[in-house]
């Protein structure tokens, strides 16, 4: 643990690219050798404009030529060196944070979860930064003063120019820079928009989905004029930009040859002028031209760094729990979201491993935050709770929890990576072992592909009583010390109930605490203890057959309106 919390501390975004500066020395002597290498082309058009055109020796030319061949190669060969390399120093940075979100992963909570999605994201734009042509032109910038530098050796009135030249280019630079504050216009009502229209159970008439739309333009309008305006800005300074680029390259070339013709200058140095000033120009054209690229990588960058910051190494010394600690729970409350009212308050009870629980009431009762709450998915807001999941112990004392949402959505993949949660190397013989424990072994292997048949959103559907299965095959996955089961009884029929009364028994006979939330009466007589919720509140807590009668097992599970949201 000690190693795993010292390598993580050293793979922080900035740490992590300081490991990295033996490569970025590499770049360095690459990049001087490949902008030296560059000052070929200026200097074999002075040499064959005044050398060879006075001698009008072929042998010249040729020898000339071969070597501007020989030493253009070799720039090329030490630029597509050092484009691999800045390449690489995007991957390695890749690899090393990934280990650290690895380590956090198992650490984070729920409001957790959205940051580890957006690191993610920012991580592979940080790759992508890093083998862009941005990058590249960003190591050449240092570089920019030895073409000034050259071009102020031919006369100093083309060095002024081409710094004329260079101030121009902060106009597109500067218009960026002022946009990016709104690039992310139209992207919350297209978001709105397209989160309600995929909700099918919301809109079951066309009629809906043309009133969304109608609001969804009614908001988008404003948002285009904005977006027109920003981009009229940006087009106006871009292309102003380029077109006093265009004048003073000219300008430079009428500069150059009226220096020619006061005797000043050789004719060779109007085409090395040029190349010169088309190089100097080029870099800083580039940075300008990806501003908003710049900007995305600044913008990940501090994302990351802040996202590390909150996740933390991990603790070194923990107090270690019992080998199942079962369910401990004190006077807990638990709040849905943010700024909501209380779905569990002031719950106690507790469970001894092996033992199995109902937890039955009428809809909007709180079951299902309590079955979140148990798993760690939600945070206790009160009072205290130790389960499996709980979530301050390092992921080595971990204890495994498998949970089944009340609406499991499968992933992409195959069903065997669904089951085992896309382990790297799982034996097969643990996916069907988990898949018999939920009676659905034969159903797979009745499909064309068996275990690697492909599931999920962009696949077949499935039936609603395999995808339940499924979802319970992957709840005992690895033999978990705490199962926790939402509505498990879902789109299953007689033959699905059995088994789950088999895994409900199997389960709890290997010391595991199994937790059911239901509205169905048949499965309390699958458990041994059963505890009643009434609007959140805990009404009563027991083995079925001692503190529940008959009449207060059908009150418990008539449906009734709840003012609060909890489900």
């Amino acid at each position: 643990m000690t190693k795993i919390v010292a390598r993580y501390r050293k793979l922080r975004p900035t740490t992590a690219l300081q490991a990295r500066l033996p490569l970025f020395g590499a770049l360095f002597v690459f990049g001087a050798f490949v902008n030296l290498l560059l000052l070929t082309g200026p200097l074999f058009a002075l040499q064959v404009y005044d050398r060879v055109l006075n001698s009008r020796s072929v042998e010249t030319l040729v020898a000339l030529g071969g070597l501007m061949v020989f030493l253009f190669l070799v720039m090329g060969i030490l630029d597509h060196a050092r484009k691999r390399i800045a390449a690489r120093i995007g991957e390695h940075l890749t690899d090393d944070l990934s280990f650290a979100l690895e380590q956090a992963a198992g650490r984070v909570g729920p409001a957790g979860a959205d940051g580890l999605a957006n690191a993610i994201d920012d991580l592979e734009l940080l790759r992508r930064f890093f083998a862009s042509a941005v990058f590249i032109a960003m190591l050449d910038m240092p570089w920019l003063p030895v073409f000034l530098l050259a071009i102020a050796l031919l006369h100093p009135a083309l060095a002024g120019l081409a710094l004329i030249g260079l101030g121009l280019f902060l106009l597109p630079a500067l218009a960026t820079y002022l946009s990016a504050g709104n690039q992310g216009i139209g992207q919350a009502a297209n978001a709105w928009t397209g989160a309600l229209l995929r909700d099918q159970a919301y809109f079951q008439v066309a009629d809906d989905r043309r009133t969304c739309l109608a609001q969804w333009r009614r908001r988008n309008r404003s948002d285009r004029a904005l977006a027109l305006w920003r981009d009229d800005r940006i087009s106006f300074a871009m292309s102003t930009a380029h077109t006093m680029r265009a004048i003073v390259q000219s300008a430079a070339v009428g500069l150059a040859a009226y220096l020619v013709l006061d005797a000043q200058l050789t004719p060779g140095a109007i085409i090395a002028t040029t190349v010169l000033l088309a190089r100097a120009l080029s870099t800083p054209e580039l940075i300008a031209q990806n501003m908003a690229q710049l900007q995305a990588f600044r913008a990940a960058w501090r994302r990351l760094d802040k996202a590390f910051t909150e996740f933390g190494p991990p603790k070194a010394n923990s107090v270690h729990l019992p080998e199942n600690p079962g369910i401990a729970a004190n006077r807990v409350t638990v709040f849905p979201a943010p700024g909501a009212s209380a779905a569990i308050r002031m719950a106690t009870f507790r469970l001894s491993p092996g033992q199995s629980l109902a937890v039955i009431g009428p809809s909007g009762a709180g079951k299902s935050t309590l079955a979140r709450a148990l798993c760690a998915l939600l945070p206790i807001a009160g009072g205290s709770l130790t389960t499996s999941a709980f979530s301050a112990l390092p992921d080595r004392e971990r204890r495994r929890v498998g949970y089944l949402p009340q609406q499991p959505r499968l992933p992409s993949g195959t069903i065997a990576d669904v089951i085992c949660g896309f382990a790297d190397n799982d034996p097969r013989a643990d996916v069907v072992r988990s898949a018999i424990g939920a009676g659905v072994h034969d159903r797979i292997m009745e499909l064309p592909d068996a275990y690697d048949t492909i599931i999920g959103p962009a696949a077949a559907p499935l039936p609603g009583s395999l995808i339940q299965q499924i979802g319970l095959a992957r709840a005992i996955y690895g033999d978990p010390e705490l199962v926790v089961l939402d509505e498990p009884a879902n789109n299953l029929d007689a033959t699905g109930m059995a088994a789950l009364a088999e895994l409900i028994s199997e389960r709890t006979a290997l010391g595991a605490v199994v937790v059911l939330c239901t509205q169905r009466p048949a499965l309390v007589s699958f458990v041994d203890m059963v505890l009643v919720l009434d609007d959140g509140c805990l009404r009563s807590f027991g083995p079925p057959e001692r503190d529940l009668r008959g009449s207060d097992l059908a009150q418990a599970f008539t449906p009734e309106p709840r003012k609060s949201g909890a489900s």
